[in-house]
């Protein structure tokens, strides 16, 4: 689910809310008025009252769940940023660390391990190839020029701001399918915490 789909969904669910205790006032409007008598009265309002309780307890379940959701999106690219060079340089702890969030399975193969990625992984597939062509120098991933500020370092005026656009563009696209990945998957992934150094804590 989209962040602009969450909203929608939110606005929907407030919206029938403030109908539900519209109807009650007008409900206990026609009660003062001694127009409905006292069996419909509580059952109506019996109703309306709990269909009230079950809106708002299933908004507070959806902010809860959107903000997990919006914290393992941060964690997720943080593991797409620096999660290479840990694997590369880090202690044999957090190489496990990474291994573990990363790999649905492990197959042990001529004394190395093959990894197979999680299928929430799949949208980095875009974020992380490397940009590369006749006479020019290999750029950062996605994920790394977004999120370190890096830019584009060759070409005119005009190619570089078409290059920064390009990414802008196709960062926005990852986010939210790495979002909608992580929404679909949220109860069986568990994502380690980064510091503000790159670093995994321990």
């Amino acid at each position: 689910m989209t962040t602009q789909e969450f909203e929608q969904i939110k606005l929907t669910r407030a919206s029938r809310v403030q109908q539900l205790r519209d109807q009650l006032d007008r409900l206990l409007d026609l009660k003062l008025q001694e127009l409905v008598d006292d069996d419909v009265f509580k059952a109506k309002q019996a109703g309306m009252k709990t269909e009230i309780n079950e809106l708002e307890q299933q908004a507070f379940l959806a902010s809860d769940r959107q903000q997990r959701i919006e914290t393992d999106t941060r964690r997720a690219l943080d593991i797409a940023t620096y999660g290479l060079s840990v694997l590369l340089h880090g202690s044999t702890k957090k190489k496990r660390t990474i291994a573990r969030t990363i790999g649905s399975s492990f197959i042990a193969l001529d004394g190395r391990i093959e990894i197979k990625v999680s299928d929430w992984l799949i949208p980095f597939g875009r974020a992380t190839s490397l940009v590369a062509g006749p006479g020019t120098l290999q750029q950062p991933s996605i994920v790394t020029q977004v999120r370190t500020r890096q830019r584009p370092h060759f070409g005119s005026r005009k190619r570089k701001a078409a290059v920064s656009a390009a990414v802008c563009s196709l960062w926005q696209s990852i986010v939210d399918d790495v979002r909608t990945a992580l929404a679909a998957n949220i109860d069986s992934i568990d994502l380690p915490e980064w510091d503000e150094f790159g670093d995994l804590r321990e």
